[in-house]
């Protein structure tokens, strides 16, 4: 049903290797504000912050997120574009630059819109991302790859095929989420049910 694609120690590496390259890349910056996505990018979240504060002691606040678009459904070959409904809890960061933690970019919908509400209605003055994993897409549609082309990801953990995916926070049809690494998941069992 499920197979290991990357294993606990694979996944603690290359979160080492995020945090040299953000810390860098900001290194003015007296203060990180990461908006975590709930809730598949908890614990992503949560141990790249820690390997931020443990490599350089900064201070780090936490924005949480709420992203629905697949409402309890699942993303279909050939889509165009999802609603996107957005729950944001954070003091006000206007004027301020923010790092978006994802776990997955997909299709990239959720992200697009995301990257608008923080600049058109947060009023934020940078938003980077960083992604845990970042499919590449077998056949999306021109829509797609046009929103994913003009989507700068500045921090991706790993390439992957377009497969499912779980673990690390990760879930499946409610499942998985509590496993300390990535695996692949048998897309037809979660069609089926």
């Amino acid at each position: 049903m499920w197979r290991v694609t990357h294993p606990a120690d694979v996944i603690k590496n290359r979160i080492e290797q995020l945090a040299v390259k953000i810390i860098k890349d900001n290194a003015n910056t007296t203060k990180f504000n990461l908006l975590m996505v709930l809730t598949g990018s908890f614990i992503f979240a949560a141990d790249l912050s820690r390997e931020i504060f443990r490599q350089n002691g900064q201070d780090i606040e936490f924005h949480t997120m709420k992203l629905s678009t697949y409402q309890k459904g699942m993303k279909k070959e050939g889509e165009n574009m999802r609603d996107v409904d957005i729950q944001l809890d954070c003091r006000d960061i206007s004027g301020e630059h923010v790092i978006i933690v994802e776990d997955i970019i997909d299709q990239g919908f959720t992200l697009a819109e995301l990257k608008k509400f923080l600049f058109e209605k947060k009023k934020v003055s940078s938003v980077k991302i960083c992604t845990l994993l970042s499919k590449t897409l077998q056949n999306p549609t021109q829509e797609v790859v046009h929103l994913r082309d003009g989507l700068k990801i500045d921090y991706t953990g790993f390439s992957i095929p377009d497969v499912w995916v779980a673990g690390y926070g990760i879930d499946s049809g409610e499942d998985f989420r509590h496993l300390p690494f990535l695996i692949s998941v048998n897309e037809d069992y979660y069609r089926n049910l």
